[in-house]
């Protein structure tokens, strides 16, 4: 007589020490599927912790990314083109794509504005709009947004000169966050 895999099944748990025992299959069934509810229940939770340090950890390094652009902004509202070249990496490269317009290090982009920003004149100003923030790993965030050039006029009044369309590479820095990469794109 052949055995179905049930029977097989019954027989090894009546050979167990807990049918010997006289425990009742049904409890003991019943307490293993608490057991199992309870592991997969608890499992979870530092997935979860780690998650959420994660995720905090993510949102004040968008935080700081978004201050960065603020301070690029008021660097070149200032005018201060050795403070707004601080801003990048020494190795950076911002490029104003479609204008012939590239610089390889944050040296370059020094020598650049300083000679461009005494040649502004003082109602014109930068605004940066971040759109989104990536984090491809924790130490690059990738930026894409876009910057306006502004004539103030009277009161609150500006007129928008030049648009751009941005795209940064930030790194993580010993100080912060950096840009590595600058992509302007002239719309």
């Amino acid at each position: 007589m052949a055995m179905s895999r049930t029977m097989l099944q019954g027989r090894w748990l009546a050979r167990t020490r807990t049918a010997r025992a006289g425990i009742p299959l049904v409890l003991v069934l019943t307490t293993m599927l608490a057991m199992a509810t309870a592991f997969l229940l608890l499992l979870p939770t530092p997935v979860v912790a780690q998650a959420h340090a994660a995720g905090t950890a993510m949102a004040a390094d968008a935080a700081a990314i978004r201050s960065h652009w603020q301070d690029i902004d008021r660097r070149w509202n200032e005018r201060d083109a050795k403070r707004f070249s601080e801003l990048f990496a020494v190795d950076a490269i911002f490029d104003i794509v479609n204008q012939d317009q590239r610089l390889e290090d944050r040296e370059a982009i020094r020598r650049h504005f300083s000679r461009q920003f005494p040649g502004f004149a003082p109602e014109l100003r930068h605004r940066t709009t971040v759109d989104g923030i990536r984090f491809p790993s924790a130490d690059v965030g990738v930026v894409e947004g876009g910057v306006e050039v502004l004539r103030l006029g009277e009161g609150e009044d500006a007129t928008v000169l030049r648009r751009f369309s941005i795209v940064g590479v930030m790194l993580r820095s010993g100080d912060g966050w950096l840009i590595h990469t600058l992509h302007a794109y002239p719309l």
